[in-house]
């Protein structure tokens, strides 16, 4: 299952809103006070995207478990790219990253997109290696999933160019007691994050 469609328009929007990244937490969303109603339990469910809304994007180059992707309409506007998936191989997650430009808080812009079926008061959190969850809260949903849009500091990105492996959860709707994890390799990410341009500044 794949939706990298949604996820380079939603880069390239990132792009040009450097401004909306949420900022790293080690605190996550606090739980909502009533269960809500139940949903697919599965996160991979694809939610299918129709083919005409699929925008192209160019597969620049690869770096062992990460691919570089580029706008076609501007070959230096590039983005990282990986599926992150549970331990039986089924895809939780997207995961995109865009280099902003020097001097804003951010050093890196991320967006990860999940299934619908997520616990929106919980958010994601982000785990490198052994270190503290990161939580991040999600922006919106769409058909195609759910949307959190990140900002990675200068420290957060050198240890995940140090480290050898993150974890992505997320929590179902109807099994808020049970975090869905899946992995996001770092191999590669240095060679990937070294070959991206910042993005343009609009």
């Amino acid at each position: 299952m794949t939706r990298h469609g949604i996820l380079i328009a939603a880069a390239l929007s990132a792009a040009l809103a450097t401004a909306g990244f949420a900022q790293e937490s080690t605190t996550p969303p606090t739980p909502p006070a009533e269960a809500a109603p139940a949903a697919p339990s599965k996160i991979d469910e694809a939610f299918p995207v129709a083919e005409e809304e699929k925008p192209r994007e160019i597969l620049k180059a690869e770096f062992d478990d990460w691919q570089v992707r580029c706008n076609p309409a501007d070959q230096e506007q590039c983005f990282m790219y990986q599926l992150a998936k549970d331990a039986e191989g089924r895809v939780v997650a997207e995961f995109t990253l865009i280099k902003l430009p020097e001097g804003g808080q951010a050093t890196a812009g991320a967006t990860i997109v999940t299934g619908l079926g997520v616990l929106l008061p919980r958010g994601v959190s982000l785990t490198i290696d052994s270190g503290k969850p990161l939580g991040y809260p999600y922006l919106y949903c769409a058909p195609a999933g759910c949307f959190a849009r990140i900002g990675l500091t200068s420290a957060t990105v050198t240890r995940m160019k140090k480290g050898a492996a993150a974890k992505l959860a997320v929590v179902p709707v109807n099994q808020p007691d049970k975090p869905i994890e899946a992995v996001l390799s770092l191999k590669g990410f240095t060679a990937a994050y070294d070959s991206l341009k910042p993005v343009k500044q609009p």
